[in-house]
């Protein structure tokens, strides 16, 4: 019954959920929208959060669509902390935003485990980082221990960011300060402790896309800016 009642109020809410998705291009329409963000509403996960908090689950729904993503698991998603919805980029939706906004070409990111060499090097093409991954080592169970963002620029120069460990554990102490201001003792989010490697790169991403900024005259470069910094 409460899941009929949260239902009703999507449906009356759809206009205004609707109207916040940009028109970028015609393939992502609002009917392709809606039916994915309809069938991931309807998750138990979902459906539990919207018994409690209703209002939480349609303000993440408006944020995911005025960011202009879709709601697929890859560009971003949805959340669940102490009850509350809460709209989440993935680091492919920060890409795409970016590479429309106009303020890079191409993005890859990747973690640093145990073993591997990174060397730097500077040249006229650009600031260039190179990885060799220590392969088959351990079967690929070792530590993380860094991670980066290689960049592509719209003039074709290349550009990177590079997490140390150090870093790595400042932004999970940073997230874990920020869950546990929703619930007291929740520790880690659940993205965090499953997808470690993940987050790595969403963060160090988002740490390198600060330093370039989206085309000032779109919408495209407009949203970019609003996807970073919400």
């Amino acid at each position: 019954m409460a899941e009929n009642t949260f239902l009703a109020l999507l449906d009356k809410e759809k206009p205004n959920i609707i109207a916040m998705l940009p028109q970028l291009n015609d393939w992502l329409t609002p009917d392709r929208w809606w039916s994915v963000a309809y069938d991931i509403a309807k998750s138990p996960a979902l459906t539990e959060a919207a018994q409690k908090n209703p209002v939480s689950l349609i303000n993440a729904l408006k944020r995911i669509a005025s960011w202009g993503l879709e709601l697929d698991g890859q560009e971003c998603f949805i959340n669940v902390y102490a009850g509350e919805a809460v709209a989440q980029t993935m680091y492919k939706g920060l890409i795409r935003r970016a590479i429309e906004g106009g303020a890079i070409a191409h993005c890859v990111a990747d973690i640093i485990k145990e073993g591997d060499q990174v060397e730097i090097v500077s040249s006229s093409r650009g600031r260039e980082l190179i990885h060799r991954p220590a392969f088959g080592v351990s079967d690929g169970k070792r530590k993380i221990i860094g991670a980066y963002a290689l960049f592509t620029l719209p003039n074709g120069l290349t550009d990177y960011e590079l997490f140390e460990l150090s870093d790595i554990e400042a932004v999970k102490a940073a997230a874990k300060r920020m869950n546990e201001r929703k619930k007291p003792g929740a520790g880690l989010s659940p993205a965090w402790q499953f997808f470690e490697g993940e987050q790595c790169k969403k963060s160090v991403i988002n740490r390198g896309l600060k330093r370039f900024r989206g085309r000032r005259d779109t919408k495209a470069g407009e949203l970019f800016e609003r996807v970073r910094t919400e």
